[in-house]
């Protein structure tokens, strides 16, 4: 997942470049995805509006992949690699050529299995501190905790994610 760890951070730096170092001071993304709209600067691989394009659209596969992750009508329940392909093609896949395709279908075989993925999911201090508090079904109580905050994460997710895809939208950029 570290590919795709860079590459939100790397959104995420240009958007925050942007919104340091823009003489205008937004106060909201939309605002600067405006701007950009406006003065004809939101087109390109450079701009803080392509930056958040992807970056939502990163977060969404991010999104998903958790749902189908955790969702018990999820046909991927606890199947880490088949949740993130089915997120993969129902959000990103369509924005991608036929080789980036291959790309990432090739890198999605290092995606972590669900045993592990839970571990890495929960806090180092947290996950030792209910395997000694003795109680015998701490794996499950940790579980059903993570499971919780992943379905909190992904319906605030889906939110935000909705309303910037109504944005580029509205402005007739995202297809």
């Amino acid at each position: 997942m570290s590919p795709l760890r860079a590459d939100i951070q790397s959104n995420i730096l240009k958007i925050r470049t942007e919104m340091k170092n823009s003489p205008i001071k937004y106060e909201y993304l939309e605002e600067m995805v405006a701007h950009q709209i406006s003065t004809k600067q939101h087109t390109g691989p450079n701009t803080s509006t392509q930056a958040l394009l992807w970056l939502n659209r990163a977060l969404s596969v991010m999104s998903t992949f958790l749902r189908k992750l955790v969702s018990s009508d999820s046909a991927t329940k606890y199947d880490t690699g088949a949740s993130f392909v089915l997120a993969y093609d129902e959000m990103l896949a369509k924005h991608h050529n036929w080789m980036v395709q291959r790309l990432f279908k090739i890198g999605l075989k290092m995606v972590p299995l669900y045993s592990a993925f839970k571990q890495n999911m929960i806090d180092k201090r947290c996950w030792e501190a209910a395997q000694q508090s003795g109680d015998p079904d701490w794996e499950d109580q940790i579980e059903k905790k993570m499971i919780g905050h992943a379905r909190e994460y992904c319906g605030h997710m889906a939110s935000v994610a909705s309303q910037i895809r109504q944005m580029y939208k509205t402005h007739n950029i995202d297809p």
